[in-house]
């Protein structure tokens, strides 16, 4: 991926990594609005923050708000209070596993069956089958609208999502990454 300023893009990585090292912190990096946009979906944050990593201010997310009307996303530009989220989010493997066993307890089953068949001649049936069963549902929605221990570094590095993937999926609807 492209930034147009990537050393502040690394610098506010290195924030939320910090953060979800110091503790059992879902973290996901926001992104300053550069405009009203109904074609992101945002996330609300308390200002008032006691924690610094890497000179960049850590907040407590509120909540995460889908892509609102154009009205709507004009008042949280103009509050100061939501930024766009990214998508991108960072954690310890123990924080995520610990959420989705609470929030997405069928993910969190299914999960350790094809961790106990992931060396085996049938992972790719095991894949399948519990892949199958599962509700198609983002993360956004599985965690981390519901979690309490949800984390937004803001960022300001020259992001715009459109410019950033070109997407396909797969026979079963995976999305895959075209890199050229």
């Amino acid at each position: 991926m492209q930034w147009e300023d990537e050393e502040t893009y690394l610098e506010v990585l290195k924030t939320a990594i910090e953060k979800a090292k110091s503790g059992n912190n879902l973290v996901t990096i926001g992104i300053k609005p550069q405009h009203p946009e109904t074609g992101y979906g945002y996330i609300n944050f308390k200002k008032i923050t006691n924690e610094i990593f890497h000179n960049n201010p850590v907040h407590k997310v509120e909540r995460f708000v889908e892509k609102p009307d154009y009205d709507t996303a004009v008042k949280y530009v103009e509050s100061g209070d939501y930024l766009w989220n990214s998508g991108m989010f960072i954690w310890k493997t123990s924080t995520i596993l610990n959420a989705i066993k609470e929030y997405m307890p069928q993910l969190y089953s299914a999960l350790n069956v094809i961790r106990e068949h992931f060396d085996s001649d049938e992972i790719e049936k095991v894949l399948y089958e519990e892949y199958s069963k599962l509700e198609s549902i983002s993360i956004d929605y599985g965690i981390m609208e519901k979690a309490k221990n949800v984390y937004v570094v803001p960022g300001d590095f020259g992001w715009d999502e459109v410019t950033l993937l070109i997407c396909s999926k797969d026979e079963i609807n995976n999305v895959k990454r075209n890199i050229a």
